[in-house]
């Protein structure tokens, strides 16, 4: 049976319509000269460079060529070695048709296994509103929004060069490993999304690999469909008998065709179902700034400094306005937000105004980027200090409630009933909103320049 025929061609374009597909891109999406591998290409040039050949080591035992990862020497750098990686992939230009195509598919989501940006950048031609991400090998890796067919995420799984931080010699590996596999799990809306999707495409990926079934479990581990649809395409010189091996394990449906062959076919039925990707006009990047007015002066310069790069809206709260409007406010806006920084700070730790936005951001999905002005926001005793903190407040309210019905028995204290009720909502929600900032990268504001060129880099 033709392999077109066996693909669910009409599910698949539904799950891809109502953001449920998942496309995973791998760097055999493409064949090389004489069926070789990227990595074999890689390695090939790093010997024929006498700038860099002295800092791999480039004897057999320490090629590993089916796990596609290098060995430094003892006297080489990653630095180096990252250097020169950015050379080799800006040079393969044989990416470029594919993912013209590609970024014409309206995929909500694609996970890839390349470390450059050049996918990305594809897409945002298309698509200026796309977002990228990536999995950095040692830090947690930063919240990103949750992705939309308009506002699509590229997320880089084995982390990116252009921060010089992705996987590519065994000690990053295990780095990495320890991470997504124990304390540093995924962004929560990638995660989401992950668990969300009805079907997973994979081109390109090469499952022989353990780390890569390693992964493949990570995407479907907590995914609500008990059997999402999982089509892989591959070359004809891919492992069979790991092929089948894996399908078993995995439950993956493999077809023996080019990857490049499934992107025209799936670009045609795109086309006749009337869902291809159109180039859109670019709209402005929203920022709300969630912040304690006691750092108003630092959150000024942020603000000044954010206003200067152009596509950024920064949108501040009123902090004149009473409690409920204020949160009111935020809540009719957040849904237009791209992204929510939070200034992390004593005072705000303190503030249920701005425990409530980080914590409607959580709840909606909405991009969050910590940056801190202290680290009061690590400390382990912190959760238990602000509850403290919160029923001490309570107590007050309740006291000057007391007080003004006293004196006016008419009043019906309402502001305060919705102060105290703002305050007993954040004490509740404080455990899971601090698990979530102290698991994930902020952005520290010490160095004030560095950190506005870091949140700047990740917007």
């Amino acid at each position: 049976m033709n392999w077109k025929s066996r693909i669910r061609w009409k599910a698949l374009l539904s799950e891809i319509r109502n953001e449920q597909c998942v496309l995973v891109i791998g760097p055999d999406l493409v064949q090389y000269d004489n069926d070789r591998t990227l990595f074999q290409l890689l390695c090939e040039a790093i010997q024929q460079d006498s700038d860099y050949n002295e800092q791999v080591d480039l004897e057999t035992q320490y090629m590993f060529e089916h796990e596609e990862l290098l060995q430094l020497q003892p006297n080489g750098y990653d630095t180096d070695l990252f250097n020169f990686l950015e050379d080799f992939y800006a040079t393969r230009t044989e990416f470029d048709a594919p993912f013209a195509q590609l970024a014409q598919l309206p995929f909500h989501l694609v996970i890839s296994l390349l470390p450059d940006t050049r996918l990305y950048n594809a897409i945002k031609t298309v698509q200026p509103n796309a977002q990228f991400g990536y999995y950095p090998v040692k830090e947690a890796p930063i919240a990103v929004a949750k992705p939309t067919k308009d506002a699509p995420l590229v997320y880089n799984i084995l982390g990116t060069l252009d921060y010089h931080d992705t996987v590519v010699t065994f000690d990053h590996l295990f780095a990495y490993l320890q991470g997504i596999l124990g304390t540093r799990p995924l962004p929560v809306a990638l995660a989401d999304a992950l668990k969300r999707a009805k079907s997973f495409v994979f081109l390109g990926v090469h499952f022989e690999k353990w780390y890569m079934q390693v992964l493949l479990r990570v995407f479907l581990e907590d995914n609500e469909n008990k059997r999402p649809l999982k089509y892989s395409l591959l070359h004809s010189g891919q492992n069979r008998d790991a092929c089948t091996f894996i399908a078993r394990r995995l439950e993956l449906d493999f077809y023996p065709s080019a990857p490049l062959d499934f992107l025209d076919e799936l670009r045609q039925q795109c086309t006749e179902g009337g869902i291809l990707r159109k180039p859109q006009s670019a709209r402005s990047y929203q920022v709300f700034v969630s912040y304690s007015h006691q750092d108003k002066d630092t959150v000024d310069q942020l603000v000044k400094a954010l206003g200067k790069r152009s596509g950024i809206k920064v949108i501040m709260d009123d902090h004149s306005m009473t409690a409920g409007d204020r949160i009111q406010q935020f809540m009719e806006r957040v849904a237009e937000m791209n992204c929510v920084i939070a200034v992390l700070s004593e005072h705000s730790l303190r503030s249920p105004y701005v425990g409530r936005e980080l914590t409607l951001c959580l709840e909606k999905g909405i991009r969050l980027l910590p940056c801190h002005l202290d680290k009061r926001f690590l400390d382990k005793g912190i959760v238990d200090e602000i509850k403290q903190y919160a029923s001490r407040k309570i107590l007050e309210i309740n006291t000057f409630k007391q007080e003004r019905i006293q004196k006016d028995p008419l009043d019906d204290v309402r502001d305060l009933n919705r102060e105290e009720s703002l305050w007993r909502d954040y004490a509740r929600k404080l455990p899971e909103l601090f698990e979530h900032l102290q698991g994930c990268k902020s952005v520290d504001m010490g160095d004030f320049d560095a950190g506005m060129n870091e949140i700047l880099n990740a917007i």
